[in-house]
């Protein structure tokens, strides 16, 4: 009778841990769902705020996505060039800002990060080399993003 007991209670233990544990992984699983919606919407509100506001709010906007976007860059095991290109043209945005407003320190530490990044692209012919080629790139990568197609 004895062992009787004894199993049943670490049968229901064993159950109840089994449980927590699925339980778990699903709360990860919503907890990225909800990062991954929080990056959408930091993303667009830095493109918004890029094209359409004062620098200062764009430069605000620009530092919350780089905070997100270099929180899941830590985090995933394989960095994908979509990744890295993100947050490289994030980061020279936010050099093109702060070079704007005078703030050059700001704007060559986030060219150098852009550059290292751009550097993991191509290793041969790379012409970005400092902030000024790095916004005469951005200029033009920014020329084509705005640029409508033509329907005729």
């Amino acid at each position: 009778m004895r062992e009787t007991i004894i199993a049943f209670i670490l049968g229901t233990l064993l159950a109840a841990a089994g449980v927590f544990v699925h339980m778990m992984k699903q709360e990860q699983k919503v907890l990225s769902i909800f990062k991954e919606g929080e990056s959408a919407r930091a993303a667009q509100r830095a493109k918004q705020a890029y094209q359409h506001e004062e620098p200062a709010i764009a430069i605000w906007e620009l530092r919350h996505l780089v905070d997100v976007q270099t929180d899941k860059f830590r985090k995933e095991q394989v960095h994908t060039n979509e990744a890295r290109a993100v947050l490289l043209i994030t980061r020279a945005r936010l050099a093109k800002l702060y070079h704007e407003q005078g703030r050059e320190a700001e704007a060559q530490s986030n060219a150098q990060i852009a550059i290292k990044l751009l550097e993991a692209f191509s290793r041969t012919n790379n012409t970005v080399m400092n902030l000024p080629t790095l916004l005469e790139h951005l200029g033009r990568t920014d020329s084509r993003a705005t640029k409508e197609p033509k329907y005729e």
